[in-house]
């Protein structure tokens, strides 16, 4: 109820201060109070702590910009022989070697790091 509450309240004001995107933005403020209450209350009622978790989600967001980055410099080395801009073919097969690279590179580091 507290997150519907807030998106009511933020969404006129933002939509006409940033059109499309304060709707947007509203609808993510909205959620994450609600995701923010539920924590709260589930630590208040059954006492759990949320240390482990919070470890793992920042292990899990450096793993990702690991990960784009490597897909990033990839797509930049690849492209400089295999143009995208030279039809959907070559597009997708810097994509999937991209894909492949960043992926590989997620799922090496993931198996390394083990259980944190």
């Amino acid at each position: 109820m507290l997150g519907i509450i807030i998106k009511t309240v933020l969404n006129i004001p933002l939509i006409s201060w940033l059109q499309g995107n304060g709707s947007v933005l509203a609808t993510a403020l909205g959620y994450s109070a609600s995701i923010l209450y539920m924590f709260i209350m589930i630590k208040r009622h059954a006492g759990y702590s949320f240390r482990r978790i919070f470890k793992r989600f920042i292990l899990i967001g450096i793993l990702t910009a690991i990960m784009a980055v490597v897909a990033y410099l990839t797509s930049q080395l690849v492209s400089q022989v295999i143009s995208y801009e030279g039809g959907i073919v070559q597009a997708g097969i810097v994509i999937l070697i991209s894909m492949i690279t960043g992926g590989g590179v997620y799922m090496f580091l993931s198996y390394k790091v083990g259980d944190y």
